[in-house]
């Protein structure tokens, strides 16, 4: 984009800004970057700017960045789900299409900052890869970078396994036991707990002298949190590594759940602003 082109875009963000107030929209602070499609394709690789090297990010920019050289495929933006949001624009865009694009990366701001799935996001992850990525960079120092290498490609092949509902929900223990103290009772209590009781019989049962104890008491579905307390064989370099890889997928699954409501929203925001 020409200078001249650059100040219009300038304008025009800031009229949309001023539409998005009017329309009762509340995103976050958003800073906008023209960058070229190698940095573009670069940073839609790796997730987020600034994350720890490995073969997988580059394995990925390649067939994007294929894709997008053969005219198959085409990022128009990247947005950061941080405060301030960082919005990433391609600069051999036209006018038009960035004034367009602009107006959409507001929709999906304020959907970052407003709906719930997104609350116990991390606003401040750039930073957070920042320091992991310098982490996995000294364990690759002291320990070798093929054998962490091969210990994140272990890590990264289940990092999908976590429970963003621990999050969401808070300790599932606690709101039992409320529940508890606040259940209503009756004349059929005895008959709604039948169910219960069954249960009861079952684990006593199942504690008998002479029964292996079960473990876990119940079914784990974050797997990379399982492996972080209880595998007894891991050095700390590698619980640290399975940390790592299981805060930033937390960070992507909010993203991954709501993806056609976020993509949804920018689109209606961006044909009411403009």
């Amino acid at each position: 984009m020409a200078d001249s082109e650059i100040e219009r875009l300038r304008d025009s963000i800031d009229c949309a800004w001023e539409e998005a107030s009017k329309f009762g929209l509340d995103p976050f602070p958003t800073h906008f970057e023209l960058v070229p499609a190698s940095i573009m394709y670069e940073f839609a690789s790796y997730g987020l700017p600034g994350r720890f090297s490995h073969w997988t990010h580059g394995k990925s920019y390649y067939r994007q960045k294929m894709q997008y050289d053969f005219g198959l495929s085409k990022i128009y933006e990247m947005v950061v789900n941080t405060n301030p949001s960082y919005a990433f624009l391609m600069e051999m865009n036209n006018l038009l299409q960035n004034t367009f694009v602009a107006a959409h990366v507001l929709g999906h701001t304020d959907f970052f900052k407003n709906n719930a799935y997104f609350r116990h996001t991390s606003r401040r992850m750039i930073d957070k890869v920042s320091i992991h990525a310098e982490r996995v960079a000294k364990y690759e120092f002291e320990h070798g970078k093929d054998e962490v290498e091969r210990f994140l490609d272990a890590a990264l092949s289940i990092q999908e396994h976590v429970d963003y509902n621990l999050l969401l929900h808070g300790d599932e223990s606690a709101r039992k036991e409320e529940k508890k103290l606040t259940e209503v009772t009756s004349e059929y209590d005895d008959l709604w707990g039948l169910e219960k009781k069954a249960k009861r019989v079952a684990e006593e049962r199942d504690k008998r002298p002479g029964k292996p104890p079960k473990f876990p008491e119940k079914p784990e579905k974050d797997i990379l949190l399982f492996l972080m307390r209880h595998a007894p064989h891991l050095q700390p370099w590698q619980r640290d590594i399975i940390e790592i890889v299981r805060a930033e997928m937390l960070y992507f699954v909010p993203q991954m759940q709501t993806k056609i409501m976020n993509e949804g929203w920018a689109c209606l925001t961006r044909e009411s602003l403009v």
